[in-house]
């Protein structure tokens, strides 16, 4: 039998579409002539086809099933943290605040708050040449959460005086454009907050392609 003498069209349908493909080759199948269907199982298809619009229909009913067993998860849940919650208030009322008897009774002091200050360098900071010409791409990790960056280049031979800006951003990542392709060039980065500027990174070299 030539394999691609026909096709039933599964390919990229939902699961119900494609039980109503199956639903209509079974059925147009039954009214065929017994006689030109002595090679179809159609009594095991008939069986298969009852099974999967059973277990089609059985979806929505474990939906609906999953969303009131969340919501009832959720009731629960909060009812237990508001009755915990007064538990320990019961029990701070008789302890006071006495560090070692909240730690027996499975409750912590709140953590005091240390300062941020100035922030550490950026880290894993990388600089890499690009497809385009002139072109270099740098990517750090930012070392505090509010901060921005800023960014300097330089192409002196040592790699330590003749800083420029380059940008002032908030993206840990930018791409410095119109280099010289081929000259050796210095990549630095800070990070600064509130507190001030934080440590430069240590200097990369990268020629632009």
């Amino acid at each position: 039998m030539n394999a691609k003498s026909f096709k039933l069209g599964f390919r990229n349908r939902t699961p119900a579409d494609k039980v109503a493909i199956c639903r209509r080759v079974v059925h147009s199948l039954a009214n065929v002539p017994a006689g030109k269907r002595t090679l179809v199982p159609l009594a095991a298809l008939q069986t298969r086809l009852a099974e999967a619009e059973a277990a089609l229909a059985r979806v929505p009913e474990l939906r609906a099933e999953l969303r009131a067993a969340i919501s009832a998860r959720n009731r629960i849940v909060a009812a237990l943290c508001t009755e915990v919650t007064r538990g320990g208030k019961g029990y701070y009322a008789e302890v006071g605040g006495d560090a070692a008897e909240l730690q027996a009774g499975g409750l912590e002091l709140p953590k005091s708050k240390s300062p941020v200050g100035r922030p550490d360098a950026p880290g894993s900071f990388r600089a890499e040449r690009t497809a385009s010409s002139g072109t270099v791409r740098l990517r750090w990790k930012r070392p505090v959460r509010r901060c921005v960056f800023t960014i300097e280049y330089t192409a002196d031979a040592a790699g330590q005086t003749d800083w420029q800006h380059h940008s002032t951003q908030t993206s840990s990542r930018c791409d410095v454009e119109g280099l010289e392709p081929g000259r050796l060039y210095w990549f630095r980065a800070a990070a600064i907050n509130a507190h001030g500027r934080g440590p430069w990174t240590q200097s990369i070299a990268v020629r632009p392609g």
